[in-house]
């Protein structure tokens, strides 16, 4: 959401400079890839969670979808298609995902940008990945091989983990804000 803002504000950005960490760049590949990834668990998993929001919201008030269609849905495509896609207005999955995707926004980023994002990211595919001719001349992305999602910890012991993306986050801010 930040980096399509950023593209859609463009030297308008109140902002003096961004980073966004496991960036989702096309949802509509980030769904499929979830779905036949991961033995469907995260997908099952939010799922659960999303449909028991929706029951609460939607107890007392009608809401795109009844409360008895909700087991039918089954993967992020027609959770999506059913009820973020209506709730907010974009007429289909395809809609949504296309146009709420970051992607198509990178090369009209204007303020400094860190990118971080790791190849072996479980939730993402590589062919997400922008290629350096998408992406402003105010994007810094850093792909790393190993990091997973949102993780890049290491260390020698596990009681002594290092945070390696908080650091890193940081560093890139005091250049900007220093």
């Amino acid at each position: 959401m930040l980096l399509k803002w950023l593209g859609e504000q463009g030297s308008q950005a109140s902002l003096t400079a961004a980073a966004a960490v496991s960036v989702p760049f096309e949802l509509n590949k980030v769904a499929v890839h979830i779905e036949k990834s991961l033995g469907g668990f995260y997908q099952w998993w939010l799922l659960r969670h999303l449909k028991r929001t929706y029951q609460i919201k939607f107890k007392e008030k009608p809401g795109p979808v009844s409360l008895a269609e909700l087991p039918k849905l089954k993967t992020f495509h027609t959770f999506d298609n059913k009820i973020t896609a209506p709730l907010h207005d974009f007429v289909d999955v395809d809609d949504y995902y296309q146009r709420a995707s970051s992607r198509q926004f990178l090369s009209h980023i204007r303020i400094p940008t860190l990118i971080i994002h790791a190849l072996d990211d479980p939730f993402m595919c590589p062919t997400i990945v922008p290629t350096p001719a998408e992406l402003s001349n105010t994007i810094h992305m850093e792909l790393t091989q190993q990091g997973g999602h949102v993780g890049f910890v290491s260390g020698r012991w596990p009681w002594q983990a290092e945070y390696w993306l908080e650091t890193r986050i940081m560093q890139y801010f005091q250049t900007y804000l220093g």
